[in-house]
């Protein structure tokens, strides 16, 4: 008697579970479907858009469709009480086996986490339908997720490894990696790198995780977005759909030597080397650059509260990332904003080296104290 009871009990809690889960499920859609259509407006305009979202939302009424009324065809054919729960879980096993096995950049990672996942639900939903999954596989899957949240504070750099943010961010990137949904992983791996290193190729997903380029304290990169750029870092810096890294911008003061063509004031051609000192200003811009820098920021920013050691104006950076030319020079490389300032140095070398005489230059070559 008391054993049908509990059984009659169970039975009520799961049909209350499932109707429950149901409504969720059907609320995490509408969700879903609203936001698409709120995207696909704003991005391609309300005809377009509604176009689009109407397009989504037949899409998701069929794989409702199928999930929900092919499990109980095949239950007239197959009259047992775990027909339809058995083509179900089929069913979507299925879609989710599909769905990783054709992400491009997942290798085998997507599919070893899908399957143990779809075991543990599997299994939990076995021994008691929905009280099974909440008091087995839940337990199981928060174990899961709390190993996963652990090691990621372990492998995935930090700016400061105790902000609950970054932690948060951190997570996100492994737990993206571990289902092999990341995008993609960049490095700045030298400390005279000009560009950012991609050492785990990845692509967006219908979860929106973060990516990640890391860095050292003297260095900050330009990031852009469609038409606008960002200055990030140093240190740790998270990425969003469509960010691309730039140039690397090195904090550090810089030199660089060339030798130049020149000619005296008589009109004499010689060869001269030339040393440039320079570095990134850490002032802000003057208002009537800052003007011509639409969209850098007004303020200049210097040592911030993580005491970072190099501090840097990010209206100066951007200025030096606008720098940067698509045409190519000789050797391959695109036009930097280093190249632009050697650029001026010789140019002014020139006009400077054109004042004096050969003799004139002649004693500055055997005499280091000579003007």
């Amino acid at each position: 008697m008391m054993a049908g009871n509990l059984f009659d009990i169970t039975e009520k809690i799961n049909q209350f579970l499932n109707y429950l889960f149901s409504g969720a499920i059907f609320f995490i859609l509408t969700v879903v479907v609203v936001k698409y259509l709120r995207d696909s407006i704003k991005k391609q305009g309300f005809t377009h858009g509604s176009y689009l979202s109407v397009i989504f939302f037949l899409e998701i009424i069929i794989a409702v469709g199928l999930f929900w009324y092919v499990p109980i065809l095949f239950s007239w054919a197959l009259p047992y009480s775990g027909t339809i729960p058995f083509f179900r879980w089929a069913i979507l096993a299925g879609s989710i086996l599909f769905y990783f096995s054709r992400r491009k950049h997942s290798e085998k990672r997507s599919i070893k986490t899908s399957i143990l996942h779809l075991a543990i639900l599997i299994l939990g939903w076995w021994i008691n339908s929905w009280i099974g999954i909440l008091f087995f596989s839940l337990p199981l899957l928060i174990i899961f997720y709390f190993i996963v949240y652990r090691i990621s504070l372990i492998i995935i750099p930090a700016s400061d490894p105790d902000e609950k943010i970054e932690k948060h961010e951190r997570f996100l990137v492994f737990c993206s990696y571990v289902w092999g949904l990341q995008m993609p992983l960049w490095n700045v791996n030298s400390s005279n790198a000009k560009e950012a290193e991609k050492r785990i190729d990845g692509d967006p997903s219908i979860i929106r995780f973060p990516g990640i380029i890391r860095m050292d304290t003297h260095q900050v990169i330009g990031i852009s977005n469609g038409n606008s750029i960002r200055v990030a870092g140093p240190g740790v810096v998270f990425t969003k759909n469509g960010d691309s890294p730039l140039d690397v911008i090195d904090l550090r003061q810089r030199t660089r030597k060339c030798t130049i063509h020149a000619f005296s004031k008589e009109g004499i051609p010689f060869l001269a080397d030339i040393f440039a000192v320079f570095s990134i200003d850490y002032d802000a811009l003057p208002p009537s650059l800052i003007q011509k820098l639409p969209q850098a920021p007004l303020s200049s920013k210097t040592q911030d509260e993580k005491g970072r050691i190099f501090p840097y104006s990010n209206a100066r950076v951007q200025a030096a990332l606008r720098l940067r030319s698509k045409r190519a020079r000789p050797d391959g490389e695109p036009e930097r904003w280093d190249n632009h300032v050697l650029a001026f140095v010789e140019k002014a070398a020139r006009e400077t080296l054109a004042e004096r005489s050969i003799n004139d230059l002649w004693q500055a070559c055997e005499n280091d104290k000579s003007n």
